[in-house]
């Protein structure tokens, strides 16, 4: 794309190049056009006034030969007056010729004086749109720099935070790993059993109740209430079918007397 692009504005460049050149050259042409048009005038006015002063010198030759009285005086006359001829038409020739020039010079210099302001005209406007293309160039680059910075800016914080939480979770995995100790587990072989003078409870499945036979009342000297309530409850035991059922024990219930 970038090889089609580049082959695209060649020729461009080059014809733009071409053309600075015919328009230096075309102005150059032009102010030649302009200073030899000035030389043939200057030229041909010189030539005017040499045919003006020689028609002046045949009239007054001419004068002089029709004064003289000889045969040969009117032979002379008729010569002069072909010579102040042909220097009256020479010098007007000439004159026509200078105010010709002079016109296709006014003209020449009107042309010259246009295509300058435009050529002038043109330069401005190519240097304003060069300016504004410069300053846009400018700016794009100095917005793209600000845009890389701030990029560059921000994925620095983003390593810094990641640095930053790595070595937090680094540490603290450190502390944690120095403050619990590792568990310690039975080495191999070893008899597992109860300490000695460690109590030892029921076994699991084990019926709880009193002994066949034995007493229950408050012990002497046992203060009497009710008895804190204890975590585990005592396991109760359906009387079997056909059992009696059994006589509370303890001290019969005080018998209010009637008032």
């Amino acid at each position: 794309m970038a090889a089609r692009k580049a082959t695209a504005v060649d020729p461009v460049a080059k014809l733009e190049q071409e053309l600075a050149v015919l328009k230096t050259k075309l102005a150059k042409a032009r102010a030649d056009q302009e200073a030899s048009l000035a030389k043939s005038i200057t030229k041909l006015s010189n030539e005017a006034k040499k045919a003006a002063s020689d028609a002046s010198k045949a009239r007054a030759k001419l004068a002089t030969a029709r004064t003289k009285k000889t045969p040969t005086a009117a032979q002379k006359v008729a010569a002069a007056r072909e010579t102040v001829k042909v220097c009256v038409e020479k010098a007007a020739n000439a004159k026509s010729e200078v105010a010709t020039l002079k016109a296709e010079l006014k003209e020449l210099k009107i042309a010259n004086k246009a295509a300058n302001a435009i050529a002038k005209a043109e330069s401005k406007e190519l240097a304003r749109i060069a300016k504004e293309k410069a300053a846009k160039e400018k700016a794009a680059a100095k917005k793209a720099a600000v845009k890389e910075k701030a990029a560059a800016k921000k994925a620095a914080a983003k390593e810094k935070a990641a640095a930053k939480k790595a070595a937090t979770k680094t540490a603290t995995t450190t502390t944690a790993e120095t403050k619990t100790p590792a568990k310690r587990g039975p080495k191999p072989g070893a008899k597992r059993g109860p300490k000695p003078g460690a109590k030892r409870g029921p076994k699991p499945g084990a019926k709880r109740g009193p002994k066949p036979g034995a007493k229950r009342g408050p012990k002497p000297g046992a203060k009497r209430g009710p008895k804190p309530k204890t975590a585990t409850a005592a396991v109760t035991t359906a009387p079997a079918a056909g059992t009696p059922p059994k006589k509370r024990r303890g001290r019969p219930p005080k018998v209010r007397p009637a008032e």
